[in-house]
């Protein structure tokens, strides 16, 4: 008995489809682990320590490119209020919890939209 060989990988399209409605399943709870740990804490801090070598207390915007709910992004709104964060993710899920994990931390210089990274 002969096996066929494999289709071989899924199109582009398909990928990005699996990932978004993955994205969108487990939106709320990736939220509620960024707000009990800080895993991604040290790479917030570089980040924001390389925006104020770069920009100071001058006004800037940012575009948080797959951001999930906003993280890093809310952490920045927050430390630069000078600053206008636009936060984007392929799931429409982050983009309706986002507003809402941001506002619980009184950060409302930040903008959320659902958009593909690779369409931008």
């Amino acid at each position: 008995m002969a096996l066929d060989a494999p289709a071989g990988p899924p199109p582009p399209d398909v990928v990005t489809e699996r990932q978004r409605q993955g994205w969108n399943w487990a939106a709320q709870k990736y939220a509620e682990m960024l707000e009990t740990t800080a895993y991604i804490k040290p790479a917030t801090d570089l980040i924001i320590n390389t925006l104020r070598d770069k920009y100071g207390s001058s006004a800037f915007t940012l575009l948080d490119v797959a951001a999930s709910v906003g993280e890093p992004g809310i952490s920045i709104a927050q430390c630069f209020p000078q600053c206008r964060v636009v936060s984007t993710d392929l799931a429409e899920e982050n983009a309706k919890i986002g507003p809402a994990f941001a506002s619980k931390r009184g950060v409302a210089n930040i903008t959320y939209e659902s958009a593909d990274g690779q369409a931008l």
